[in-house]
Formats: C-alpha cells, sequence, structure tokens
C-alpha cells in the first residue's frame, strides 16, 4: 500500500512485513520497489542459458539498477521441521563491478511454534557480487536456522555507496536476475563450520602488532572467526595452531554473542611474530552426539591447514645462494589462500626461492595486499614499504580476471617506488585479463603507473574483431624477444568467458617498450619495458601480460614463460636445480660459443676471459657473486664469429671495487649457457 503526490512522489509506504498499520516514510525522489518476474530478460551469457521467467530488481525503463535501491525479495514461512541444516540455493546472473557498489546479500529469521520471530540477520559478514554475466548456481548456508520449526529469507538487492564508494554509485549497465530459488534442509546431519575468506588470517610483512595486540590478523579485525550450526546441541568447538612446525595447540571457540549466535572467534596468543613466523590452524566442532567435522575437513586425514606467514619467509639452505631470504615474490591477488598451488609448482620447478602472498577475498577489495589500504575512519590493512620488498629481485603480481580495483592506488604506488629502488636490478610481471582494462577504461591509474611504468597502452578489452570466435588462441613470443616465436596457447572458454586485453606501447615509454608476446592478430598481449636506476645502471624491467598466467593450460608453456621472463630477462638466478622447464633446441651443428678458463686465476686487479663464436651469435658476458646476484655485465650486444678477449677488473657496474672471494662469469649465446669460476683477492 502506497501513498504518492504526483505519478512518481512517494511519500509512505506500508508493506506489511511487521503486520498492518506500520507506515515508513520515504526518502525523496522515491525509489520504489521493482521486484518482478520478467521473460526474456536482457543478458550478455554465452556458457549458459535461461529462457524462463525471472526474479529481476532492474529499473522498468533503463534496465539497469537505480540508486539508492534497497529492494527485498521475502520467501514466505517455510517449515523446516528443526532440521540440523539449512541452506538457500538459487540460480543468479550479475552484472554488479565492485566498484559501481550495488552488492546483494542474504538475511533469514527464525521461529519455533509458539515463539515470535526472531532479528533478520545476515548469513554471513559476505555480500555479494561479481561480472561474470553467466548464470552460476549459489548455495548459502543459514547456520543459525538449524534446529528451528521456520525460516524465512530474504534477497537484498542494495545501493551500498553510503558505506563503500562515497555516496556514489554507478548504477549504468548494472543487472542482477534470480530464478529457481530454494530452502534446502538436512534432517539429520553433523554440524557445520563455514568461514569467510576475510575472516581467516592474512599473510603479513608487519612484524609489530596493529589492531589488537599481535601482527597475525584477518582482513576483517585481529581475531580468526567462523559460523558453527550444530542443531543436535554444541558441545565443543575447539581452534587448533601450530607456530613453525610446532605441536599443535588448541583454544575454546569464543561465541561472538545473541546478535550473531551462530559465530565464533579465536585468536593466537598475544605477542610480535617475527619474520619467518608461520601458523598453521584449523578448527573443530563437535555436537551432543560426539559428532566431529573439521575445517578444512580434511584437516585431520590428509594434514591440510589454514596458513599465513609474516614474511619474508626462512628458506632453506643452497649451495648457490647466499642468506636464508627469497629472491621471488608471487603475489596471488585473485584466487584466495586455498588457490594457486599450480603456481608454487612451477617457481619451485624453475629452481627458484620464492615467497608467497596470498590475498584473502580480493575481489571484495579490503585493502589487505602488501599495498595496504586507504588510511580513513574505518580499520585498514598496514601497507608495506618498498624498502622491506628491497630485497626481492622479481615480483609476480597476478589479479587473474579481476575487473575493479584490480591494482588499487597504494599497490601501484608501492610497485613503482620499489622498481625505482637503486642497489639492484628489478623485475615487475603484471598478469590480468581485465589489469590494463581496470587502470585505464575505469580510471584507476595514478602517477602514469600503466603508460610510464609499465610502458603500456590500452587498445580494448577483446583482442580479436567481434564477433569474437578465438577463444583459444595461440600467441607467440614477439620478434627480437628472447621467446621469439614460442608458441603460448591461451584457454578463455567457459566456464567464464575471457577475451583478453588487446596492448600497445605508450609514448611515456618510447623506445624502451616493446612488444614481448603477440596474438594471432600481430596486437599486442604483452609488452616490456627495459629501463635502468641509477647513474651506472641497475636494470629495471617490467613485464605487463593482458592475461592471468592461469590462462595458459599448458604448464610446460607456463614454466617456459616464467623461465625466460623471470630467470633470464630479470637475470634472477636460480637457487636449486631447475626440473621443470622445456628447453628450445639450440640450432643445428657445432656450438656456437666456447668459453675458456681466465687468467690470471685467482687476480688482483684485473683478468681476461676469453671466449670464440664459431657463427655470428647475440652475446650477454656477466659476472654473478656467491650469493647468486649480477655485480657485472661486461658485454650484451651481437658479435661475429671469431675469437674475443674481455678484461674484467674486478669492479662492478657503478665502478666500485669487489671484496675479495669467488665470482662466476657466464656466457650466454643463442641460448646457449656457460658459466666458470673465477677468485678475487685483494
Amino acid at each position: 500500500m502506497t501513498v504518492k503526490a504526483g505519478t512518481s512522489d512517494l511519500r509512505f509506504f506500508d508493506d506489511f512485513e511487521s503486520g498492518p498499520g506500520t507506515w515508513t516514510v520515504s526518502t525523496f525522489p522515491a525509489v520504489g520497489d521493482n521486484w518482478r518476474i520478467q521473460a526474456n530478460v536482457p543478458a550478455e551469457q554465452v556458457c549458459t542459458a535461461n529462457t524462463s521467467k525471472v526474479w529481476t530488481v532492474t529499473s522498468p525503463v533503463s534496465g539497469a539498477l537505480i540508486p539508492r535501491i534497497d529492494d527485498k525479495l521475502i520467501s514466505p514461512p517455510i517449515l523446516t521441521n528443526k532440521g540440523d541444516q539449512v541452506f538457500v540455493a538459487f540460480d543468479v546472473y550479475r552484472n554488479l563491478p565492485l566498484l559501481a557498489c550495488f552488492y546483494y546479500n542474504i538475511q533469514y529469521r527464525t521461529r519455533n511454534v509458539g515463539a515470535a520471530w526472531s532479528l533478520w540477520s545476515q548469513s554471513s559478514s559476505q555480500i555479494y557480487f561479481g561480472t561474470e554475466k553467466e548464470w552460476i548456481r549459489q548455495t548459502v548456508a543459514l547456520p543459525g536456522a538449524a534446529g528451528k520449526d521456520s525460516v524465512e529469507f530474504m534477497l537484498n538487492v542494495k545501493d551500498y555507496s553510503q558505506v563503500y564508494c562515497d555516496g556514489v554509485s554507478t548504477p549504468s549497465g548494472t543487472a542482477v536476475y534470480f530464478d529457481n530459488l530454494a530452502l534446502g534442509v538436512i534432517g539429520l546431519a553433523p554440524p557445520s563450520i563455514v568461514a569467510s575468506e576475510q575472516d581467516l588470517f592474512q599473510d603479513t610483512f608487519n612484524t609489530a602488532p596493529f589492531w589488537v595486540n599481535d601482527n597475525i590478523n584477518t582482513p576483517s579485525g585481529d581475531s580468526t572467526s567462523v559460523r558453527i550450526s550444530a542443531s543436535r546441541g554444541l558441545k565443543q568447538g575447539t581452534f587448533f595452531y601450530s607456530l613453525n612446525g610446532s605441536s599443535f595447540a588448541s583454544l575454546p571457540l569464543t561465541p561472538f554473542g545473541a546478535s550473531i549466535p551462530s559465530a565464533y572467534s579465536a585468536d593466537v596468543p598475544v605477542g610480535s611474530y617475527a619474520r619467518g613466523t608461520r601458523v598453521r590452524y584449523y578448527f573443530s566442532v563437535t555436537d551432543s552426539l560426539n559428532t566431529t567435522v573439521t575445517l578444512p575437513s580434511d584437516a585431520l586425514a590428509a594434514s591440510h591447514y589454514f596458513d599465513a606467514t609474516v614474511l619474508p619467509a626462512i628458506q632453506s639452505p643452497s649451495g648457490t645462494c647466499a642468506g636464508d631470504t627469497a629472491k621471488v615474490l608471487y603475489v596471488n591477488a585473485f584466487s584466495g589462500p586455498e588457490g594457486g598451488a599450480s603456481m608454487d609448482q612451477s617457481l619451485t620447478a624453475l629452481g627458484l626461492r620464492f615467497d608467497r602472498y596470498d590475498v584473502n577475498s580480493p575481489a571484495s577489495s579490503l585493502g589487505n595486499s602488501p599495498g595496504g589500504g586507504t588510511p580513513g575512519p574505518t580499520r585498514y590493512w598496514p601497507a608495506t614499504s618498498a624498502a622491506t620488498l628491497g630485497m626481492y629481485s622479481a615480483i609476480i603480481w597476478d589479479v587473474g580476471e579481476r575487473s575493479s580495483s584490480a591494482l588499487t592506488a597504494e599497490e601501484q604506488q608501492l610497485l613503482q617506488a620499489w622498481i625505482k629502488r637503486p642497489g639492484a636490478n628489478r623485475g615487475l610481471l603484471a598478469a590480468g585479463d581485465n589489469l590494463a582494462y581496470d587502470l585505464v577504461y575505469n580510471g584507476q591509474e595514478v602517477n602514469s603507473f600503466f603508460t610510464c611504468t609499465l610502458g603500456g597502452v590500452f587498445l580494448r578489452d577483446i583482442w580479436e574483431n567481434t564477433p569474437q570466435d578465438s577463444l583459444t588462441p595461440t600467441l607467440t613470443g614477439a620478434t627480437g624477444t628472447r621467446i621469439a616465436k614460442e608458441p603460448f596457447p591461451l584457454d578463455g572458454t567457459c566456464p567464464s568467458i575471457n577475451r583478453f586485453d588487446a596492448l600497445g606501447t605508450s609514448s611515456c615509454a618510447g623506445s624502451k617498450a616493446r612488444g614481448w608476446i603477440a596474438y594471432p592478430n600481430t596486437m599486442l598481449a604483452s609488452i616490456e619495458k627495459r629501463d635502468s636506476v641509477g647513474v651506472i645502471a641497475d636494470s629495471s624491467r617490467s613485464v605487463l601480460l593482458g592475461f592471468s598466467l592461469g590462462a595458459i593450460p599448458s604448464i610446460v608453456r607456463r614454466n617456459l614463460l616464467l623461465y625466460r621472463t623471470i630467470v633470464e630477462e630479470f637475470e634472477v638466478p636460480g637457487c636449486y636445480v631447475a626440473t621443470g622447464v622445456e628447453e628450445t633446441p639450440a640450432p643445428a651443428g657445432s656450438p656456437a660459443a666456447r668459453l675458456f678458463g681466465a687468467a690470471p686465476n685467482p687476480f688482483s686487479p684485473w683478468t681476461t676471459i676469453r671466449f670464440t663464436l664459431s657463427r655470428p651469435a647475440r652475446v650477454r658476458l656477466l659476472i654473478f657473486d656467491v650469493s647468486g646476484a649480477r655485480v657485472r655485465n661486461l658485454t650484451d650486444r651481437a658479435l661475429p664469429a671469431g675469437e674475443y678477449h674481455i678484461t674484467w677488473d674486478g669492479k662492478n657496474d657503478r665502478g666500485r671495487e669487489l671484496a675479495s672471494g669467488a665470482y662466476f662469469y657466464r656466457l650466454e649465446a643463442d641460448r646457449e649457457v656457460q658459466a666458470k669460476k673465477l677468485i678475487l683477492l685483494r
């Protein structure tokens, strides 16, 4: 029932949710309630189809969501007969970009016979959004509905801009449809545990307590939390944790309170956890019938635990790399703490020492990456400094298919400061299907990070002319690069269509930028920028991929791309034996080069390195210290066949004298690599 002034000025309304007579005053101008059933809704799905009538809440006029919308679709009361587990399932089509600030949540309320309805509560702390533009099946547990006689659930589509987007929402193009809504009930079931990624402990570089009393925290707060359902009575809830491989200790799970009766939390002991600390943990719940479940479900059976690390990690010893720190940082900014295991396998197979930083709930843009969040009145994750990341020679930052806040302003500023730090060679590999699209089209670039630091230009978010029909293109290494003519097949097919960004080189980067990988139509899929820092240069290189590394289905091809980029182009030496690289065969015939022993050796203050070329070749002669760091580039150019003598004066690229000790000199010619040892005596 509504009362209007004129045709659209809604003054009062009563939806009878709390019985008749509870009038609500509208905020002007009117928004109204747009829930309706509609057939043939406008959609762009490719992998799925739905031709039935569906629930929609978009404007009948614009076809998009309406600013200030807060519309609720409520089920009738449903008898659940004190079932042990209750959940909602539905099909949803959504085009809800994160920055548009239109999200939906699932709420529910319960009642026992003879009692009043409970207050509405959310199923979890999660709000939902996404830009799949496909029909997907979503199941949401209602942990507080177990053991109740009746349940009502609600789909709430809302403009959250007043909370998250400085009061400004972006409705253009937004849409969300629902179909096949159902409430599921399991009559007799063991207890259950549910956790959101944002409530799990997060990797960090911070060694001092923040937020409360320790530095092992979640994006949401100091403690880790779960939702528990135990309709037959909760006997015991326990948090088990292990620090640095020690035996597991236990703490009771603490109830949150009456406002969220299904929520329980726990925390590690108070303290400042040092660099290298690794906490492994899991949750266990036992009901009154002594049935026990864990989260992860295979914690006890397969020793599978959640974990978080205070980085940098303590690395295992290596005969070729001094110290115990990694050379490479891999930032998994798309698949959460339980995803991306194949990248671990790839980097291990390349013989690299690496640290891994998993961003929990990355699509929620909680600001819990190494770049930190935007300081303000709400809780934010402390930023990591470029100096702290200075130990890394290479950073791999993969945002997957994220199309909103793929790289925040803080993340761009951190990477920009890191890659410009003098004192070592730096290499940045930035990957993502919509990374360029988000930075340029969505206007997220700061300080010319995309155009000048990465050297890229965004041409369009689809590499192929429309209509796109090649979802599995085979890319090729660009001419003149060390991956020239190498094939790299991509997979952009269902369940989520990937169109891959088309790129170009920027005028800001000039001749420092070049194509690294090309699509079949010769448009660029990847850009490399080669730069330097300092008067006597440390190399500063970046490679931008218009696709995620996960889009390369062949691990062999992915490993080769990483090896050519990280080990060879960025000059990051492996600390262990590389076992997973499919080398391209060298040209037929005799070896292109032969490297001889340096003379004198040991030497002071200079020595001469001799090598021969049987045919013209691109040659690099490099000096490395025992930690694997490159200290001097003696030559890097194309040379004709012949014999060569190159003198080294025991100095680094900055002209400074190096300390006495062992060094290695390495000759690269037409992908042939030879190395020998030198002793410098002062």
